[in-house]
């Protein structure tokens, strides 16, 4: 008996000792593959850090880091070609740029630049000055900042500086806040065009904020002065717009995508108030690619006939059917009195052979304050289909026309209609088939006085 509780001790002991071993080489084999990883030179260290970059480009931290790995190498690492010949294409389109799309063109290159080369101050410098001017404050002050840490003695720190405390200013202004009457949840809005009246949420919150998914119910108050009401399943993140959403507004459009910082940022789809449908890519609420579905104009589509574009007017609401008018020029002009834009308008639908190829929407202006209508309805426009191809600021000569496929346009612009001579100033808003309107546009536009 003695002798077999001593094998067993013996046995016991053994298995320890085994225990004890294999522990010991766990830590041992720990220890060598940190000295392995700390091991890696700058160098190697940069390259595998730019490397997760290029699969997470958003990823802030990591770019600060990898700023501070190039500065550890001396000499300073040399820019790759590819990087160079991104930077280079950038600055050209910069140096020639005439239009908003054009700087968002650069922007893009600089950004393929960063990727390759996140440490090169000069490209986030410019790419500050080409999301500036594109009305990205965001992009631009990260950009500034960004340009700051990668050239931490530049002469004009101070001026960057400021630039960036002004842009900051302009972005805390835009946005506003609200208070949930029942539950006392905070709910934010960023926007520079519409600030915030009232919200509600349903949904969980965090710090007396909405947080998480819920449905979010607000009203919003225009530039001037109009509310719009929306509603919709959101997510938010510290009272503000931020994954994936879908809202409905009262003025008949709507947005069903992704949010970031309280704004349109990735895949969305926008109905327009005007039937027209937006699928793409947004970046900060503007529009950057997909396809313009612009095939229909206040529910009619291009070529419709006058009775199937009567019948889908008067399925607006509160919508009446005025005159029918025979132009010298052999168009008909349709006249309606319908609700857009918070206010009822005059809208023209045109035909020619019996086929829709426009409608104008006309907008009444007070006194000689033509701007203060066409401005904010440029701005509207600016945002619903991109920067136009071609415009002009100069007082009544004011105009902006896009171009939207299918050899379709859109052209806001001032006229004169000459009545009542005491308020004759317009704004129109002209959607129009340019082949159509080249064979017209010789021909008088004074009715002939045939009215049905």
């Amino acid at each position: 008996m003695f002798e077999r509780h001593i094998g067993s001790f013996f046995k016991e002991v053994k298995g320890a000792r085994a225990l004890i071993v294999l522990l010991f080489c766990v830590v041992m084999l720990g220890i060598l593959y940190s000295a392995e990883a700390q091991s890696l030179s700058p160098q190697e260290a940069l390259q595998e850090s730019i490397s997760d970059l290029q699969v997470n480009p958003n990823d802030n931290a990591l770019r600060q880091k990898i700023i501070k790995l190039s500065q550890e190498i001396k000499p300073e690492p040399a820019i790759p070609a590819e990087a160079e010949k991104f930077g280079n294409r950038a600055e050209y389109v910069i140096k020639n740029a005439k239009t908003d799309a054009d700087f968002a063109d650069a922007a893009k290159e600089y950004e393929k630049a960063l990727l390759i080369a996140p440490w090169v101050s000069a490209y986030y410098f410019n790419l500050g000055v080409a999301s500036e001017k594109t009305g990205q404050l965001q992009d631009a002050v990260r950009s500034y900042k960004f340009y700051l840490m990668a050239a931490p003695n530049a002469q004009d720190t101070q001026e960057v500086r400021k630039q960036i405390d002004g842009m900051e200013y302009v972005l805390e202004k835009a946005i506003s806040w609200a208070v949930d009457p029942s539950t006392g949840c905070r709910i934010a809005w960023n926007s520079s065009d519409y600030t915030l009246r009232a919200a509600s949420w349903s949904g969980p919150m965090a710090d007396g904020k909405a947080e998480g998914r819920g449905t979010l119910r607000v009203t919003v108050q225009s530039r001037n002065g109009h509310d719009i009401q929306g509603s919709g399943e959101v997510e938010m993140v510290a009272g503000l717009l931020d994954g994936r959403g879908a809202i409905n507004w009262s003025d008949n459009h709507s947005y069903d995508g992704y949010f970031k910082d309280g704004m349109r940022n990735g895949k969305g789809i926008m109905k327009f108030s005007d039937d027209h449908v937006y699928d793409g890519t947004w970046k900060n609420d503007r529009q950057l690619v997909g396809q313009m579905n612009v095939d229909k104009v206040l529910g009619i589509p291009w070529g419709a006939p006058e009775k199937e574009a009567k019948l889908i007017m008067l399925q607006h609401p509160n919508t009446k059917f005025y005159t029918r008018k025979k132009e010298r020029n052999g168009t008909i002009t349709q006249t309606y009195m319908t609700p857009y834009h918070n206010d009822s308008r005059e809208i023209w639908v045109h035909f020619y052979e019996g086929k829709m190829f426009g409608v104008s929407i006309v907008f009444v202006v007070n006194g000689d304050q033509f701007l203060e209508q066409f401005n904010p309805l440029k701005e509207i426009l600016l945002q619903t289909y991109g920067p136009p191809g071609s415009m002009a600021d100069k007082g009544f000569d004011s105009f902006a026309k896009w171009t939207l496929g299918g050899g379709n346009f859109l052209k806001l612009r001032i006229w004169n209609s000459q009545f009542p001579p005491q308020n004759p100033f317009r704004v129109l808003m002209q959607y129009a088939n340019s082949q159509v309107a080249d064979i017209v546009n010789g021909g008088s536009a004074k009715s002939s006085g045939k009215n049905d």
